[in-house]
């Protein structure tokens, strides 16, 4: 697996955008979400949290999101807990939903994207300006007065990255985002993951299907029964993933390998 320019480049010598500390939470039914994860993130990382479905990656995400309140521990965005306000977490921080169709309310593409920059109270000049960089950015501006239930699959998951990044988030999350897309679909998608990678922006993407994204991360975190089990950087965690069952490649993904 040969690294990719954006692997190569240098992460930012700044203090972590995001670190948490001994973060704990159980559910009621007494079933281990998460237990006692330590683990901080660069600005303009790309971190996959990789495991099966139940290894905690999806209450790790809504954890980080504020969407969730752990039992213990705490979560630090550029040093100040996450639950101090709401609010700024919520705007910093941009959570896209594996199930697309519950993530969009609008009645058409341009009122779904500008909910976020509305609901913030922006002036409609700086929305309108926000909702039409992030259209051009996600290949959405024909889809401008669209009913987002006509669009694609593959269109609903830039839809719903477009309503995020018309926040200005610093941190975008993603669960399972290559979930229910056909392939065509899923390279498209990883194109605008690189693009937002090279950019700059910081990612954390929670999946089993670590194929189409691998070649562009910096960094990978395995999770098993809400434990990090291993981490370490894409090169040397790569040849080690079957230990953990994870197989990475297959014949229909090897395409992929040549977008890093």
């Amino acid at each position: 697996m040969p690294p990719g320019p954006e692997r190569n480049r240098p992460l930012t010598a700044e203090p972590p955008i995001l670190t948490v500390q001994d973060l704990t939470h159980t559910f009621d039914a007494g079933q281990t979400g998460v237990d006692r994860l330590c683990f901080s993130v660069a600005k303009g990382e790309f971190l996959i949290l990789a495991g099966s479905n139940g290894s905690g990656k999806t209450t790790l995400l809504r954890l980080l999101m504020g969407l969730m309140c752990s039992d213990s521990g705490e979560i630090r965005l550029k040093g100040r807990n996450i639950l101090e306000d709401l609010m700024v977490t919520r705007t910093a921080i941009g959570l896209v939903f594996q199930d697309t169709d519950t993530q969009i309310l609008g009645e058409t593409v341009y009122s779904e994207i500008a909910f976020g920059p509305e609901n913030l109270g922006q002036p409609q000049e700086a929305v309108e300006a926000a909702v039409t960089r992030v259209m051009a950015q996600m290949g959405l501006s024909q889809f401008r007065n669209r009913h987002p239930a006509s669009l694609s699959g593959g269109e609903k998951r830039r839809l719903t990255i477009a309503g995020v990044l018309a926040m200005a988030p610093d941190i975008i999350l993603f669960d399972e985002p290559f979930a229910n897309l056909d392939y065509p679909a899923v390279c498209g998608l990883v194109r605008q993951m690189k693009d937002l990678h090279c950019a700059g922006t910081t990612m954390i993407i929670a999946t089993h299907d670590l194929a189409p994204a691998l070649a562009l991360a910096d960094r990978i975190m395995i999770m098993d029964k809400g434990r990090i089990r291993a981490q370490g950087p894409v090169e040397k965690m790569a040849p080690h993933l079957g230990t953990f069952g994870l197989f990475p490649w297959c014949p229909a993904c090897q395409p992929l390998k040549g977008m890093e």
